[in-house]
């Protein structure tokens, strides 16, 4: 379902708009008697966090903005700050990051739990008479040597 515009949605009550010098657009909240770049209507129309952003948005307070000196920058009004990185690059990073660490600790997790469990569980011992059992000798030795290892700690 596609997101409403703000100009779909009236301001709340005790609301307006207006204009600074420049004509960048502000919003007067007569309740509070504050003033806000961010407009009210944004909560309802733009996602929350990074996370809920599809494609190129950015989240409730954060605005993109152009200087002719420095290019495109990045405004956060809800932290009142600037930066020239754009912060979904940013937070893509520290999710491919998370992700990352994450898929390398169920890696290890994975190694640690394998080599717990491919200790063969073959018998040292021959009925009498049987013949060689075809098991790889290094895998018999390696086999051997845990099982060694298992009853000395015993």
């Amino acid at each position: 379902m596609p997101r409403r515009r703000n100009g779909e949605i009236p301001l709340p009550e005790g609301w307006d708009v207006a204009q600074d010098f420049d004509g960048k657009v502000y919003f007067i909240d007569h309740n509070t008697r504050k003033t806000t770049w961010i407009d009210p209507r944004d909560r309802f129309t733009k996602p929350q966090t990074f996370a809920d952003c599809i494609g190129n948005e950015l989240p409730l307070g954060w605005e993109e903005a152009y200087d002719k000196y420095v290019g495109a920058y990045y405004i956060n009004h809800v932290n009142q700050t600037t930066q020239l990185e754009d912060p979904r690059l940013e937070w893509r990073a520290i999710q491919e990051a998370m992700l990352r660490d994450y898929m390398q600790t169920a890696q290890d997790v994975l190694e640690v739990s394998a080599k717990k469990n491919l200790s063969p569980r073959i018998s040292v011992r021959k009925p009498f008479g049987a013949r060689e059992s075809g098991i790889d000798p290094s895998i018999r030795a390696v086999s051997m040597n845990l099982a060694l290892s298992r009853l000395k700690r015993t």
